[in-house]
Protein backbone atom coordinates (compact mmCIF):
# COMPACT_ATOMS: atom_id res chain seq x y z
CA UNK A 1 0.00 0.00 0.00
CA UNK A 2 2.29 2.50 0.78
CA UNK A 3 4.13 3.15 -3.12
CA UNK A 4 0.73 3.23 -4.25
CA UNK A 5 -0.11 5.90 -1.87
CA UNK A 6 3.37 7.94 -2.24
CA UNK A 7 2.20 7.65 -5.83
CA UNK A 8 -0.90 8.41 -5.27
CA UNK A 9 0.05 11.68 -3.73
CA UNK A 10 2.63 12.81 -6.29
CA UNK A 11 -0.25 12.65 -9.04
CA UNK A 12 -3.22 14.55 -7.21
CA UNK A 13 -3.93 17.96 -8.15
CA UNK A 14 -2.63 20.29 -5.84
CA UNK A 15 -6.51 20.54 -4.81
CA UNK A 16 -7.40 16.90 -4.73
CA UNK A 17 -8.29 14.02 -2.34
CA UNK A 18 -8.43 10.32 -1.81
CA UNK A 19 -10.87 8.21 -0.59
CA UNK A 20 -10.12 4.75 0.18
CA UNK A 21 -12.54 2.18 1.87
CA UNK A 22 -11.17 -0.59 4.38
CA UNK A 23 -12.79 -2.25 6.66
CA UNK A 24 -12.26 -2.62 10.43
CA UNK A 25 -9.26 -5.01 10.42
CA UNK A 26 -6.89 -2.99 8.46
CA UNK A 27 -8.17 1.06 9.17
CA UNK A 28 -5.58 1.65 11.85
CA UNK A 29 -3.00 0.67 10.00
CA UNK A 30 -3.98 2.36 7.04
CA UNK A 31 -4.38 5.72 9.08
CA UNK A 32 -0.83 5.22 10.02
CA UNK A 33 0.46 4.61 6.57
CA UNK A 34 -1.87 7.93 5.13
CA UNK A 35 -1.01 10.21 8.23
CA UNK A 36 2.78 9.36 7.13
CA UNK A 37 2.18 9.69 3.46
CA UNK A 38 -0.05 12.63 3.02
CA UNK A 39 0.33 14.05 6.67
CA UNK A 40 -1.50 14.05 9.43
CA UNK A 41 -2.35 17.98 9.04
CA UNK A 42 -4.40 17.18 5.90
CA UNK A 43 -6.67 14.10 7.43
CA UNK A 44 -10.37 15.19 6.47
CA UNK A 45 -12.49 12.62 7.80
CA UNK A 46 -13.41 8.94 8.62
CA UNK A 47 -16.80 8.10 6.88
CA UNK A 48 -18.35 5.16 8.16
CA UNK A 49 -20.48 3.55 5.46
CA UNK A 50 -23.36 1.36 6.30
CA UNK A 51 -22.37 -1.45 3.49
CA UNK A 52 -25.15 -3.78 4.54
CA UNK A 53 -28.79 -3.61 5.65
CA UNK A 54 -29.35 -6.82 7.70
CA UNK A 55 -28.32 -8.42 10.49
CA UNK A 56 -26.19 -11.24 10.51
CA UNK A 57 -27.22 -13.47 13.14
CA UNK A 58 -25.26 -16.14 12.64
CA UNK A 59 -22.14 -14.33 13.41
CA UNK A 60 -20.07 -14.88 16.51
CA UNK A 61 -19.91 -11.54 17.91
CA UNK A 62 -21.14 -8.95 16.27
CA UNK A 63 -22.61 -8.23 12.92
CA UNK A 64 -20.26 -6.13 10.09
CA UNK A 65 -22.30 -4.39 8.97
CA UNK A 66 -19.79 -0.95 8.05
CA UNK A 67 -17.20 -0.60 6.39
CA UNK A 68 -14.68 2.77 6.77
CA UNK A 69 -13.96 5.84 4.25
CA UNK A 70 -10.85 6.79 4.76
CA UNK A 71 -10.62 10.87 3.27
CA UNK A 72 -7.22 12.73 2.87
CA UNK A 73 -6.37 15.68 0.72
CA UNK A 74 -3.07 16.74 -0.76
CA UNK A 75 -3.14 20.33 0.91
CA UNK A 76 -6.28 20.45 3.10
CA UNK A 77 -6.46 24.10 3.05
CA UNK A 78 -7.03 23.84 -1.02
CA UNK A 79 -9.38 21.33 -0.99
CA UNK A 80 -12.85 22.31 -1.00
CA UNK A 81 -15.91 19.84 -0.50
CA UNK A 82 -19.07 20.30 -2.32
CA UNK A 83 -22.29 20.36 -0.43
CA UNK A 84 -24.87 17.82 -0.91
CA UNK A 85 -28.48 18.40 -2.82
CA UNK A 86 -31.07 18.93 -0.71
CA UNK A 87 -33.78 16.34 -0.32
CA UNK A 88 -37.42 16.29 -1.06
CA UNK A 89 -37.97 16.03 2.80
CA UNK A 90 -35.91 19.06 3.13
CA UNK A 91 -36.80 21.11 0.65
CA UNK A 92 -40.30 20.65 1.99
CA UNK A 93 -39.47 22.73 5.02
CA UNK A 94 -39.07 25.90 3.02
CA UNK A 95 -42.51 27.39 2.05
CA UNK A 96 -43.72 31.57 0.88
CA UNK A 97 -47.14 31.78 2.78
CA UNK A 98 -46.80 35.75 2.97
CA UNK A 99 -45.22 35.50 -1.18
CA UNK A 100 -42.47 37.64 0.34
CA UNK A 101 -39.61 38.43 -2.92
CA UNK A 102 -37.04 36.65 -1.56
CA UNK A 103 -39.01 33.49 -1.85
CA UNK A 104 -39.23 30.35 0.16
CA UNK A 105 -38.06 30.55 3.71
CA UNK A 106 -38.36 28.52 7.08
CA UNK A 107 -39.11 29.88 10.40
CA UNK A 108 -35.52 29.83 12.51
CA UNK A 109 -34.85 31.03 16.11
CA UNK A 110 -33.81 34.37 16.92
CA UNK A 111 -32.13 33.41 20.18
CA UNK A 112 -29.00 30.64 20.31
CA UNK A 113 -27.23 28.78 23.01
CA UNK A 114 -24.09 31.31 23.57
CA UNK A 115 -23.53 34.94 23.48
CA UNK A 116 -23.92 37.41 26.45
CA UNK A 117 -26.65 39.55 24.93
CA UNK A 118 -29.63 38.99 26.73
CA UNK A 119 -31.88 42.36 26.27
CA UNK A 120 -35.21 42.70 25.36
CA UNK A 121 -35.84 43.65 21.93
CA UNK A 122 -39.27 45.30 20.64
CA UNK A 123 -40.72 44.97 16.86
CA UNK A 124 -42.16 47.54 14.83
CA UNK A 125 -45.70 46.11 15.26
CA UNK A 126 -45.19 46.40 19.18
CA UNK A 127 -44.20 42.76 20.22
CA UNK A 128 -41.25 42.70 22.53
CA UNK A 129 -39.34 39.81 22.70
CA UNK A 130 -36.92 38.23 25.02
CA UNK A 131 -34.94 35.46 24.76
CA UNK A 132 -35.94 32.67 26.62
CA UNK A 133 -33.76 31.66 30.03
CA UNK A 134 -30.61 30.25 29.21
CA UNK A 135 -30.40 31.54 26.11
CA UNK A 136 -29.32 34.15 24.04
CA UNK A 137 -29.53 36.96 21.34
CA UNK A 138 -28.24 35.40 17.83
CA UNK A 139 -28.41 39.28 16.40
CA UNK A 140 -27.66 43.01 17.36
CA UNK A 141 -30.30 45.61 17.29
CA UNK A 142 -29.03 47.11 13.95
CA UNK A 143 -29.58 43.30 12.84
CA UNK A 144 -33.05 42.87 13.87
CA UNK A 145 -34.12 46.53 12.42
CA UNK A 146 -32.76 45.26 9.09
CA UNK A 147 -34.82 41.97 9.44
CA UNK A 148 -37.95 43.98 10.47
CA UNK A 149 -37.74 46.65 7.97
CA UNK A 150 -37.72 43.76 5.52
CA UNK A 151 -40.08 41.68 6.76
CA UNK A 152 -38.13 39.10 7.52
CA UNK A 153 -39.30 38.26 11.24
CA UNK A 154 -42.63 35.78 11.52
CA UNK A 155 -44.59 36.40 13.80
CA UNK A 156 -47.18 33.33 13.10
CA UNK A 157 -49.94 33.74 10.61
CA UNK A 158 -52.18 35.65 13.33
CA UNK A 159 -49.15 38.06 13.87
CA UNK A 160 -49.14 37.32 17.71
CA UNK A 161 -46.71 33.98 17.76
CA UNK A 162 -43.24 33.64 18.96
CA UNK A 163 -41.40 35.81 16.53
CA UNK A 164 -38.86 34.00 14.26
CA UNK A 165 -36.12 34.46 11.49
CA UNK A 166 -37.12 33.72 8.60
CA UNK A 167 -33.96 31.78 6.29
CA UNK A 168 -34.62 31.90 3.03
CA UNK A 169 -33.52 29.21 0.60
CA UNK A 170 -32.36 31.68 -1.59
CA UNK A 171 -29.82 32.77 1.15
CA UNK A 172 -28.78 29.93 2.56
CA UNK A 173 -25.36 27.61 0.85
CA UNK A 174 -25.82 25.46 -2.11
CA UNK A 175 -26.21 22.05 -0.58
CA UNK A 176 -25.69 20.54 2.54
CA UNK A 177 -22.60 19.85 4.85
CA UNK A 178 -22.31 15.72 4.68
CA UNK A 179 -21.91 14.07 7.83
CA UNK A 180 -19.34 11.42 8.43
CA UNK A 181 -22.16 8.46 8.51
CA UNK A 182 -23.48 6.96 5.16
CA UNK A 183 -26.48 5.22 5.50
CA UNK A 184 -27.34 2.14 2.61
CA UNK A 185 -30.56 4.67 2.00
CA UNK A 186 -28.16 7.26 1.15
CA UNK A 187 -25.08 5.31 -0.21
CA UNK A 188 -26.34 1.74 -1.30
CA UNK A 189 -25.39 -1.69 0.28
CA UNK A 190 -23.42 -4.24 -1.24
CA UNK A 191 -26.82 -6.19 -2.41
CA UNK A 192 -27.53 -3.26 -4.73
CA UNK A 193 -23.79 -3.37 -5.73
CA UNK A 194 -25.02 -7.20 -6.79
CA UNK A 195 -28.15 -5.67 -8.69
CA UNK A 196 -25.92 -2.85 -10.87
CA UNK A 197 -24.04 -5.72 -12.25
CA UNK A 198 -27.09 -7.71 -12.73
CA UNK A 199 -28.35 -5.08 -14.95
CA UNK A 200 -25.27 -5.40 -17.31
CA UNK A 201 -25.90 -8.84 -17.57
CA UNK A 202 -23.02 -9.54 -15.25
CA UNK A 203 -24.40 -11.08 -12.42
CA UNK A 204 -22.29 -12.96 -9.51
CA UNK A 205 -18.87 -12.24 -11.95
CA UNK A 206 -17.36 -10.21 -8.93
CA UNK A 207 -16.94 -10.53 -5.08
CA UNK A 208 -17.53 -8.09 -2.72
CA UNK A 209 -18.56 -5.14 -5.65
CA UNK A 210 -19.24 -1.32 -4.69
CA UNK A 211 -21.91 -0.42 -5.17
CA UNK A 212 -22.73 2.92 -8.19
CA UNK A 213 -24.28 5.13 -5.84
CA UNK A 214 -21.60 5.12 -3.20
CA UNK A 215 -19.23 6.09 -5.95
CA UNK A 216 -21.50 8.64 -7.43
CA UNK A 217 -21.87 10.45 -3.60
CA UNK A 218 -18.10 10.80 -3.38
CA UNK A 219 -17.92 12.22 -7.03
CA UNK A 220 -20.61 14.81 -6.25
CA UNK A 221 -18.84 15.62 -3.43
CA UNK A 222 -15.51 15.85 -4.48
CA UNK A 223 -15.48 16.61 -7.88
CA UNK A 224 -16.98 19.32 -10.63
CA UNK A 225 -19.49 18.92 -13.72
CA UNK A 226 -17.39 22.01 -15.06
CA UNK A 227 -13.90 20.85 -14.68
CA UNK A 228 -12.31 18.26 -16.60
CA UNK A 229 -11.77 16.03 -13.33
CA UNK A 230 -9.46 13.01 -13.59
CA UNK A 231 -10.55 10.25 -11.09
CA UNK A 232 -8.29 7.39 -10.77
CA UNK A 233 -8.93 4.09 -8.80
CA UNK A 234 -6.00 2.01 -8.20
CA UNK A 235 -7.29 -0.98 -7.44
CA UNK A 236 -10.13 -0.68 -10.17
CA UNK A 237 -11.55 -4.16 -9.45
CA UNK A 238 -15.22 -4.53 -10.99
CA UNK A 239 -15.20 -1.32 -12.52
CA UNK A 240 -17.42 0.39 -10.35
CA UNK A 241 -15.57 3.98 -10.23
CA UNK A 242 -15.27 3.61 -14.20
CA UNK A 243 -19.59 3.30 -14.06
CA UNK A 244 -20.32 6.02 -11.46
CA UNK A 245 -18.08 8.79 -13.21
CA UNK A 246 -20.03 7.79 -17.03
CA UNK A 247 -23.61 7.89 -14.77
CA UNK A 248 -22.42 10.80 -13.21
CA UNK A 249 -21.39 12.95 -16.21
CA UNK A 250 -24.59 11.91 -17.55
CA UNK A 251 -26.65 13.57 -14.62
CA UNK A 252 -25.17 16.47 -14.23
CA UNK A 253 -23.56 16.79 -18.45
CA UNK A 254 -20.21 16.68 -16.29
CA UNK A 255 -16.70 16.12 -18.32
CA UNK A 256 -15.14 13.89 -15.86
CA UNK A 257 -12.35 11.25 -17.36
CA UNK A 258 -11.51 8.49 -15.16
CA UNK A 259 -8.39 6.33 -15.24
CA UNK A 260 -8.92 2.49 -13.67
CA UNK A 261 -5.98 0.59 -12.96
CA UNK A 262 -5.87 -3.26 -12.35
CA UNK A 263 -3.28 -6.06 -12.15
CA UNK A 264 -4.41 -8.84 -14.40
CA UNK A 265 -5.16 -11.15 -11.53
CA UNK A 266 -5.68 -14.94 -12.30
CA UNK A 267 -9.70 -16.03 -11.32
CA UNK A 268 -9.39 -19.67 -10.03
CA UNK A 269 -11.75 -21.44 -12.22
CA UNK A 270 -12.61 -18.61 -14.90
CA UNK A 271 -16.00 -17.08 -14.83
CA UNK A 272 -18.29 -17.68 -17.31
CA UNK A 273 -20.39 -14.81 -18.77
CA UNK A 274 -22.46 -14.78 -21.87
CA UNK A 275 -20.92 -18.07 -22.99
CA UNK A 276 -17.24 -16.57 -22.65
CA UNK A 277 -14.93 -17.71 -19.86
CA UNK A 278 -12.77 -15.03 -18.65
CA UNK A 279 -9.80 -16.06 -16.74
CA UNK A 280 -8.23 -12.38 -15.62
CA UNK A 281 -10.10 -9.98 -13.23
CA UNK A 282 -8.90 -6.66 -15.46
CA UNK A 283 -10.60 -8.61 -18.58
CA UNK A 284 -14.24 -8.55 -16.30
CA UNK A 285 -13.09 -4.80 -15.25
CA UNK A 286 -13.02 -4.04 -19.34
CA UNK A 287 -15.81 -5.71 -19.88
CA UNK A 288 -18.18 -4.30 -17.22
CA UNK A 289 -17.22 -0.57 -18.24
CA UNK A 290 -17.91 -1.86 -22.23
CA UNK A 291 -21.50 -2.66 -20.79
CA UNK A 292 -21.95 0.64 -18.93
CA UNK A 293 -21.28 2.47 -21.83
CA UNK A 294 -23.25 0.97 -24.01
CA UNK A 295 -26.39 1.14 -21.39
CA UNK A 296 -26.04 4.72 -21.02
CA UNK A 297 -25.50 4.66 -24.76
CA UNK A 298 -28.43 3.29 -25.21
CA UNK A 299 -30.84 4.90 -22.98
CA UNK A 300 -30.71 7.81 -25.67
CA UNK A 301 -31.36 5.83 -28.64
CA UNK A 302 -34.22 7.31 -30.62
CA UNK A 303 -34.42 10.46 -28.15
CA UNK A 304 -33.37 13.83 -29.85
CA UNK A 305 -30.61 15.64 -28.71
CA UNK A 306 -31.87 18.07 -26.18
CA UNK A 307 -30.24 17.14 -23.28
CA UNK A 308 -26.60 17.96 -22.50
CA UNK A 309 -25.27 14.23 -22.76
CA UNK A 310 -26.63 13.81 -26.03
CA UNK A 311 -23.12 14.04 -27.29
CA UNK A 312 -21.00 12.84 -24.39
CA UNK A 313 -17.86 10.99 -24.90
CA UNK A 314 -18.01 7.48 -23.69
CA UNK A 315 -15.04 5.96 -25.47
CA UNK A 316 -12.91 3.15 -23.74
CA UNK A 317 -8.95 3.16 -24.35
CA UNK A 318 -7.64 -0.15 -22.67
CA UNK A 319 -3.92 -0.44 -21.91
CA UNK A 320 -1.11 -2.84 -20.81
CA UNK A 321 1.82 -2.00 -18.92
CA UNK A 322 4.76 -3.51 -20.75
CA UNK A 323 8.58 -3.00 -21.70
CA UNK A 324 9.55 -0.72 -24.07
CA UNK A 325 8.97 -1.54 -28.10
CA UNK A 326 12.50 0.29 -28.96
CA UNK A 327 15.93 -2.32 -28.41
CA UNK A 328 17.60 -0.20 -25.23
CA UNK A 329 21.30 0.32 -25.98
CA UNK A 330 23.47 -1.69 -23.35
CA UNK A 331 26.45 0.27 -22.56
CA UNK A 332 28.13 -2.24 -20.37
CA UNK A 333 29.74 -3.91 -23.93
CA UNK A 334 33.10 -3.04 -24.41
CA UNK A 335 34.89 -5.66 -26.42
CA UNK A 336 34.60 -4.67 -30.87
CA UNK A 337 32.50 -7.78 -31.36
CA UNK A 338 29.78 -7.44 -29.09
CA UNK A 339 29.74 -3.55 -30.06
CA UNK A 340 29.89 -4.66 -33.58
CA UNK A 341 26.53 -7.39 -32.43
CA UNK A 342 24.79 -4.57 -31.21
CA UNK A 343 25.03 -1.95 -33.87
CA UNK A 344 23.71 -4.86 -36.39
CA UNK A 345 20.98 -5.17 -33.75
CA UNK A 346 20.15 -1.69 -33.56
CA UNK A 347 20.01 -1.42 -37.55
CA UNK A 348 16.01 -2.15 -37.23
CA UNK A 349 15.72 -1.37 -33.05
CA UNK A 350 11.97 -2.21 -32.89
CA UNK A 351 10.31 -5.12 -31.70
CA UNK A 352 9.04 -7.26 -34.43
CA UNK A 353 6.29 -8.46 -31.64
CA UNK A 354 4.96 -4.20 -31.42
CA UNK A 355 2.04 -3.24 -33.57
CA UNK A 356 1.79 0.34 -34.85
CA UNK A 357 -0.18 1.11 -31.92
CA UNK A 358 2.10 -0.17 -29.54
CA UNK A 359 4.96 2.15 -30.90
CA UNK A 360 2.42 4.82 -31.88
CA UNK A 361 1.43 5.27 -28.30
CA UNK A 362 5.31 4.59 -26.71
CA UNK A 363 6.52 7.64 -28.54
CA UNK A 364 3.00 10.04 -27.71
CA UNK A 365 4.14 9.07 -24.13
CA UNK A 366 7.30 9.99 -24.85
CA UNK A 367 6.64 13.14 -26.30
CA UNK A 368 4.56 14.23 -23.38
CA UNK A 369 0.57 13.70 -24.93
CA UNK A 370 -1.64 12.05 -22.43
CA UNK A 371 -3.38 8.74 -23.50
CA UNK A 372 -6.76 10.27 -23.93
CA UNK A 373 -5.48 12.29 -26.92
CA UNK A 374 -7.64 12.21 -30.25
CA UNK A 375 -5.75 9.75 -32.58
CA UNK A 376 -6.91 9.44 -36.33
CA UNK A 377 -5.79 7.38 -38.83
CA UNK A 378 -5.16 8.94 -42.76
CA UNK A 379 -3.73 7.65 -45.85
CA UNK A 380 -0.95 9.43 -47.13
CA UNK A 381 0.23 8.39 -50.44
CA UNK A 382 -0.42 5.17 -50.10
CA UNK A 383 0.79 5.26 -46.59
CA UNK A 384 -1.24 5.35 -43.38
CA UNK A 385 -0.09 8.35 -40.82
CA UNK A 386 -1.68 8.99 -37.49
CA UNK A 387 -3.32 12.58 -37.00
CA UNK A 388 -2.53 14.06 -33.34
CA UNK A 389 -3.85 17.34 -31.97
CA UNK A 390 -5.56 18.25 -35.37
CA UNK A 391 -2.61 17.27 -37.69
CA UNK A 392 -0.60 19.40 -35.66
CA UNK A 393 1.88 16.43 -35.36
CA UNK A 394 1.77 13.43 -37.64
CA UNK A 395 3.39 10.22 -37.14
CA UNK A 396 4.04 7.80 -39.66
CA UNK A 397 5.45 4.36 -38.86
CA UNK A 398 5.82 2.66 -42.16
CA UNK A 399 8.82 0.51 -43.03
CA UNK A 400 8.87 2.22 -46.91
CA UNK A 401 9.18 5.67 -46.75
CA UNK A 402 8.66 7.48 -50.24
CA UNK A 403 9.80 11.36 -51.66
CA UNK A 404 5.36 10.74 -52.65
CA UNK A 405 4.62 10.67 -49.09
CA UNK A 406 7.43 13.40 -47.55
CA UNK A 407 5.65 15.61 -50.17
CA UNK A 408 2.11 14.85 -48.69
CA UNK A 409 3.19 15.17 -45.14
CA UNK A 410 4.96 18.59 -46.24
CA UNK A 411 1.37 19.61 -48.08
CA UNK A 412 -0.32 18.73 -44.80
CA UNK A 413 1.51 21.38 -43.17
CA UNK A 414 2.26 20.10 -39.37
CA UNK A 415 4.12 21.12 -36.45
CA UNK A 416 5.79 18.26 -36.10
CA UNK A 417 6.65 15.10 -38.11
CA UNK A 418 8.40 11.73 -36.98
CA UNK A 419 9.06 8.79 -39.01
CA UNK A 420 10.78 5.33 -38.24
CA UNK A 421 14.35 5.58 -38.74
CA UNK A 422 13.89 2.23 -40.75
CA UNK A 423 11.48 3.64 -43.03
CA UNK A 424 14.83 5.35 -45.03
CA UNK A 425 16.30 1.73 -45.20
CA UNK A 426 19.47 3.50 -45.25
CA UNK A 427 18.52 5.67 -48.03
CA UNK A 428 20.73 9.17 -46.26
CA UNK A 429 19.63 11.19 -49.32
CA UNK A 430 16.09 10.60 -49.11
CA UNK A 431 16.12 11.21 -45.19
CA UNK A 432 18.66 14.46 -46.64
CA UNK A 433 15.81 15.34 -48.99
CA UNK A 434 13.09 15.34 -46.53
CA UNK A 435 14.47 17.43 -44.20
CA UNK A 436 15.46 20.34 -46.86
CA UNK A 437 11.34 19.62 -47.81
CA UNK A 438 10.12 20.40 -44.56
CA UNK A 439 12.42 23.42 -44.32
CA UNK A 440 11.44 24.67 -47.88
CA UNK A 441 7.91 24.07 -46.56
CA UNK A 442 8.21 26.04 -43.22
CA UNK A 443 9.66 28.67 -44.99
CA UNK A 444 7.16 29.38 -47.50
CA UNK A 445 4.34 29.07 -44.87
CA UNK A 446 6.82 31.69 -42.67
CA UNK A 447 6.50 28.65 -39.67
CA UNK A 448 8.44 26.08 -38.19
CA UNK A 449 8.29 21.90 -38.86
CA UNK A 450 10.07 19.77 -36.85
CA UNK A 451 11.07 16.60 -38.09
CA UNK A 452 12.66 13.81 -36.03
CA UNK A 453 12.77 9.76 -36.96
CA UNK A 454 12.93 7.40 -33.96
Amino acid sequence: MFPRLYLARNLLRADGAIFISIDDGEVANLRKICDEVFGEDNFVANIVWQKKYTRANDARWFSDNHDHILVYAKNKDEFNINGLARSEEQLKSYANPDKHPKGPWKATPLHAKSGTNTSSYTFANGVSWSPPKGTFRRFNDEAMRRMDAGAEIWFGADGHQLPNRKSFLSEVKDGVTPTTLWTYQEAGHNHEANNDLKALGLGGAFDNPKPVRLIKLILSLATSPLEEDIVMDFFAGSGTTAQAVLEQNKDDTGNRRFICVQLPEHIEGGREVDGKRYTKISDLTIERIRRAAHHLAAANEGLLPLSGDAGMDRGLKVFSLDSSNFRVWDGEKESADQIGTQIELHVDHLSRLSTPEDVLYEILLKAGFPLTTTVKSTTMAGKQVFSIDEGALLICLEKEITSELIDALADANPLQVICVDEGFAGNDQLKANAVQTFKARAQAEESEIVFKTV
